[in-house]
C-alpha cells in the first residue's frame, strides 16, 4: 500500500523522468 505522500513523490519523480526523457538527458539516471 502506497501512502498518499508516496503517491504524490512518485507522480513528480515519473513528472521529472518525461521531461528528460523529452530532452534526451536520460543518461543522467546511470550517474546519479
Amino acid at each position: 500500500m502506497y501512502s498518499p505522500m508516496d503517491r504524490l513523490l512518485w507522480q513528480q519523480a515519473g513528472a521529472a523522468i518525461d521531461m528528460l526523457e523529452n530532452t534526451g538527458q536520460t543518461d543522467l539516471f546511470f550517474y546519479i
